[in-house]
């Protein structure tokens, strides 16, 4: 270690907290549930890459002057040759190990935003949420490095203008990034749109920023310092008192980052060399040294693992292979690579026709994927790949695109789908709620009695935006933003537009389908200034949003058999594996008595507003799709799938309630 209040300093303590990162990162997408705040991993992550890169720009580039240009080489020999490597190889075993089936476009296009650093980007234009954890992306956490990469490209250069401009202040260079900092995080805090995602660089750059501030830490005046210490003390008390409110992962993320920044700085200067001997014998300094190569390869590997294997030996398995290949990439791959001379021209050529990289880049967006989608759907390539020949019967209805199956002919107008059967202007339905409404479309799809439905998420926006948000640590932050969206896609008068489309018809009726099991949980919690019973709360909005279509017909749908573990699972475990995991087997052959006491409390708030109500109806699809006691996601027997997922219907379990649901229709409507 040296002496002067800046410099570059090895320390090993900052590989142990990136072997603690990548190890929260790792638990978090083994078992979201168990590990709910181990995503926050990545937080520390982004704090440790400030700090790093900061420490040798001011090392290479401020003191010693050397160009630039080798900043980037160096990046460039650091992030992509391993990141091409995990992408390629696992490009390949996808190809022939994992099922080609609907996401395949995502895991093309995921597969070239990562190797071009845009990742993130690429997610937030798709939507796809972090926090989804039914299905595994193998490529989503290669969004960070997008956030890292883009990073880079802005800073050096302004740390270096800078600090010229400056004439070496370090004092007035740690300012200005500290207003960086908090302009930063206002944005990620406050900011809902594009620009405040969760994905964005903008929103996200403040937690990288906090560790280019731990570097120039040390040469803030004492009084400064002792300022950001009470300031800090009252931000932690503000995150504690405000911790589980609507702005929860935002709280945890901060939180997280500025633990990190703390044990950077105070660490920095702590002279024991005891303390650093015991951190040597822990272990954790080697696997830090592996925590990018690990944190490549981890997710990939347990993407195929829970394909293949379940239980205890998944686990196995999964850590063993995720190791093995960390320890060969970064001993015979990574670290040759960085020290190669002929890499290194390599690399400089490459920033030299940057341009024409970039060019390649645009044409190969512009018509690279659909050639990669074409490729993935190859009837050669299906016959090479093992679980294609042995699913595929399975595997293709469990295409969860409801439209793919649709008769009428859909449009899009002010936030309304509309679909149309034909021309006649006699049935029509107008369906809404949330996911639950939506997976009923291809089941009113086939009912011959109507000639139009339409469908929006306007009663989800009505009843539940204004109510609740969710709050659960490891599922769906972006959910939170309910109420912002809702503001934006429907107006104070929207229910006016929806009657003028019913009013052409000679019958109608709205059917609205919630999922209300789920908003009855805790992980949905009631807005701050809502002073109401959550039941009481959601019945009062139910008859708020009934009152709005006066004289209208009401159809309220209840709900369908839910599973705890997802149908593809299920097709895994009994068909593709050697051997049956029996815990598995039973989560998909499950007791209707298992699932008795949420559907009773559903029904029973359903009942309670149609007897209010002489113009309500309740359509109860459950004991339909579940006659016996024992309800299957797949039923082998039957060769009959009911749920697509855990809770959302099949296409066949959608065509085989039609019939009912016409039943029901004429019985009660027509």
């Amino acid at each position: 270690m040296i002496k002067n209040k800046l410099g570059f300093n090895y320390l090993n303590y900052i590989d142990a907290l990136r072997a603690i990162s990548v190890i929260l990162v790792i638990l978090f997408h083994l078992n979201p549930k168990l590990f709910a705040y181990g995503f926050l991993g990545v937080d520390i992550f982004f704090v440790i890459s400030g700090y790093v890169i900061t420490n040798s720009l001011y090392d290479q580039q401020i003191k010693k002057k050397n160009s630039i240009f080798y900043f980037y080489v160096k990046r460039i020999k650091r992030i992509f040759p391993v990141l091409l490597l995990v992408v390629v190889s696992f490009l390949i075993c996808y190809i022939f190990l994992s099922p080609l089936k609907g996401n395949s476009d995502l895991i093309l296009e995921s597969s070239l935003s990562a190797i071009f650093g845009l990742s993130n980007l690429y997610f937030i234009n798709n939507k796809i949420n972090y926090f989804f954890t039914d299905e595994i992306n193998p490529l989503l956490h290669t969004w960070s490095l997008g956030i890292e990469e883009q990073f880079y490209l802005i800073y050096p250069v302004l740390l270096i203008f800078v600090f010229r401009i400056l004439k070496g202040n370090t004092e007035k260079i740690s300012e200005y990034i500290l207003l960086l900092i908090v302009f930063s995080f206002l944005i990620y805090y406050f900011e809902d749109g594009v620009i405040g995602n969760f994905y964005s660089p903008a929103a996200r750059f403040w937690e990288i920023g906090l560790g280019c501030f731990a570097f120039f830490y040390s040469s803030i005046s004492s009084k400064k310092r002792q300022i950001l210490f009470y300031l800090l003390c009252i931000l932690l008390l503000f995150l504690l008192i405000k911790f589980q409110n609507k702005n929860l992962i935002q709280h945890s993320n901060l939180l997280a980052a500025l633990i990190s920044f703390a044990l950077i700085v105070k660490l920095r200067n702590f002279k024991k060399f005891n303390f650093y001997l015991i951190i040597d014998k822990t272990g954790l300094v080697y696997l830090g040294k592996l925590s990018y190569s690990l944190y490549l390869w981890h997710l990939p590997v347990l993407y195929f693992c829970e394909i293949y294997f379940s239980g205890i030996i998944l686990y196995f398995i999964f850590f063993f292979i995720s190791l093995t290949l960390s320890i060969l990439s970064y001993h015979f791959y990574e670290n040759p690579i960085r020290k190669s001379e002929i890499f290194n021209l390599i690399t400089v050529k490459f920033l030299k026709n940057i341009h024409f990289i970039i060019l390649i880049f645009f044409i190969f967006f512009a018509v690279g994927p659909n050639n990669l989608k074409t490729f993935a759907k190859n009837d050669l390539l299906k016959k090479l790949n093992y679980p294609e020949q042995k699913l595929r019967y399975y595997l293709t209805r469990l295409d969860h695109r409801y439209d793919n199956y649709l008769k009428a002919k859909c449009s899009k107008e002010n936030n309304l789908k509309k679909c149309y059967k034909n021309s006649d202007l006699k049935n029509t339905i107008y369906l809404t709620g949330d996911s639950h409404a939506f997976h009923f479309l291809v089941s009113f799809d086939n009912v011959d009695i109507i000639n139009s439905y339409f469908y929006n998420n306007f009663a989800q926006c009505k009843i539940i935006s204004d109510l609740l948000y969710y709050t659960k640590e490891q599922n769906n932050p972006l959910t939170l933003n309910l109420i912002d969206e809702c503001k934006k896609k429907y107006n104070k008068k929207y229910e006016r537009f929806i009657l003028d489309h019913l009013n052409n018809y000679s019958n109608d009726a709205i059917v609205i389908s919630l999922r209300l099991s789920t908003y009855l949980k805790s992980d949905w919690k009631l807005i701050n200034n809502v002073k109401i019973n959550k039941r009481d709360g959601i019945i009062k909005n139910y008859q708020k949003f009934i009152d709005l279509f006066p004289n209208k017909n009401i159809i309220l749908i209840t709900t369908v058999p839910e599973s705890k573990i997802h149908t593809e699972k299920c097709i895994f475990n009994e068909i593709l594996r050697n051997k049956i995991n029996m815990k598995i087997y039973n989560k998909c052959h499950f007791k209707k008595s298992s699932d008795k006491k949420r559907y009773e409390e559903v029904k029973k708030i359903l009942n309670e507003i149609a007897l209010k109500n002489t113009n309500v109806s309740i359509y109860d699809p459950y004991h339909f799709l579940c006659p016996l006691n024992l309800c299957h996601n797949y039923s082998i027997e039957n060769d009959f799938f009911m749920l697509q997922d855990k809770n959302h219907l099949s296409i066949e379990a959608n065509k085989f309630i039609s019939k009912n649901l016409s039943i029901f229709l004429k019985n009660t409507l027509y």
